[in-house]
């Protein structure tokens, strides 16, 4: 007897005849809309939170994502930094090779990238004895003696100042490091011992975001493409051998002769089989899937989510671009971001104690007011080609403006050529929009002196 239930417009309807549409579920038997039995609902996208272990397996074994991981540091600090219009200019160069600065640097952005914080340790010497929880005495500075990159794995927790109407808001105040291994407790740290690289960080967050959480996905997804390619490769051909001799009802007999036989046709160019005996090479029928739309693709998605270049990510050779290279231009951009907004303030910080350390060898003793010009030097330099097409847009500019007089021949020789020259011109930024204005700028110096009766050659 079937269960009759009353529905809302009063009509009997039984159970066993009741139609499902297809968002209704059978665990709940509720359809569509109703919180929490919806399928569509249970489809959002969100990422498996992913512990600091398991990110370090991904760094450790997937080369792609060491490579994401590693080349940005590498570009934010392989050309490194100068000085302009400082006096100590090569005492500070001297002084932060000696410290070892710049892989120093590097590591600490690796580290941040890796585990969402990079650090870097203070080796400060003082005239008086401190301890790490007291904040450099500057006044009492000698030298900076070391510097040492670490990661958040070696932090336990931290004193930040969460008060918007704070001076020091969002400033970390102090640093809890995890204890030695003959000591009991942790150890507390003076913010001013420590330079702290910090890029991915939510509101309310007390610590940055792993880079390898955001691309736990895309990068899932690249090596299970991976792997099934290697599966499709591995099917295309495969052998068929037949033979009234393979007793099939035996397994162990079967898989002992196909095992032998494995290794024969593997290993031997030529088969000999009897007369009533066949051997085929097979394939896979029909037509397979866009494999080169999926690839690229694929790449996209891990390229966008790594704000990166396919071709960064797979080791393209290093500060060489071509003019249409946009991609590659974009990415020396960003990374000259994080040069100017992360790392210009760090290596500020560390070049002004350096000034006030009275034993540094910068300057003549303790600086209290440091007056220099830190540079970062440039991240990339055009090919031959590109840059023999834009001196050649220079010349045809060069010369529209010689013939309406608007420079003289000294003065064209002077911009181009002079301390501040053309040379110096060729190592600035020179973005898509900017080779576009030039190519415009010849264009229509050439209309005009068509129209003018002056066709140039």
């Amino acid at each position: 007897m079937p269960n009759y239930k009353e529905s809302n417009n009063g009509i009997y309807i039984p159970d066993s005849v009741k139609r499902k549409d297809f968002m209704t579920t059978e665990k709940s038997g509720s359809s569509k809309g109703k919180a929490g039995s919806d399928p569509l609902k249970s489809q959002y996208q969100y990422n498996e939170i992913l512990k600091q272990r398991e990110i370090d397996n991904i760094y450790r074994n997937k080369r792609i994502a060491q490579n994401i991981i590693d080349i940005p540091a590498e570009d934010a600090t392989r050309e490194w930094i100068e000085f302009e219009d400082t006096s100590e200019a090569e005492d500070l160069i001297d002084k932060l090779n000696e410290l070892n600065a710049q892989p120093a640097f590097q590591k600490m952005i690796e580290y941040e990238r890796l585990t969402g914080d990079g650090f870097i340790s203070l080796g400060c010497e003082q005239a008086s004895s401190f301890e790490i929880d007291e904040p450099i005495e500057e006044g009492t500075l000698r030298d900076i003696e070391y510097l040492h990159p670490f990661s958040r794995k070696r932090m336990l927790d931290a004193l930040l100042d969460d008060d918007p109407f704070s001076k020091t808001f969002n400033k970390f105040q102090y640093y809890e490091l995890e204890p030695l291994d003959f000591q009991v407790g942790s150890r507390l740290v003076h913010s001013s011992r420590i330079l702290h690289l910090q890029t991915r960080v939510f509101e309310g967050d007390e610590w940055g975001s792993p880079l390898m959480q955001a691309l736990y996905e895309p990068i899932t997804i690249l090596d299970s493409f991976a792997w099934s390619l290697g599966q499709i490769a591995y099917a295309m051909t495969f052998k068929v051998f037949k033979s009234d001799n393979i007793n099939m009802g035996n397994r162990q007999e079967a898989k002992n002769i196909a095992n032998e036989l494995e290794s024969f046709f593997n290993t031997m160019s030529l088969a000999v089989i009897g007369n009533d005996e066949e051997l085929t090479h097979e394939g896979p029928s029909g037509s397979l899937p866009n494999l080169k739309a999926m690839a690229e693709f694929i790449w996209d998605f891990l390229a966008g989510a790594a704000r990166m270049p396919k071709s960064h990510m797979l080791g393209q050779q290093q500060g060489t671009v071509t003019g249409g290279e946009y991609d590659s231009l974009n990415y020396y951009m960003r990374i000259s971001g994080i040069q100017e907004n992360y790392l210009r303030p760090l290596l500020e910080r560390l070049i002004d104690l350096l000034y006030k350390s009275s034993n540094s060898g910068v300057g003549s003793g303790s600086v209290e007011e440091p007056d220099y010009t830190l540079k970062f030097k440039p991240l990339w330099k055009l090919d031959k080609k590109t840059d023999a097409e834009i001196r050649e847009l220079y010349s045809k500019i060069d010369k529209k403006y010689y013939e309406m007089n608007a420079l003289s021949s000294d003065e064209i020789r002077e911009k181009r050529f002079g301390s501040e020259g053309f040379m110096d011109e060729m190592e600035v930024d020179l973005n898509d929009e900017q080779i576009k204005e030039l190519a415009n700028e010849v264009h229509k110096a050439e209309q005009e002196a068509k129209e003018n009766g002056q066709a140039t050659r």
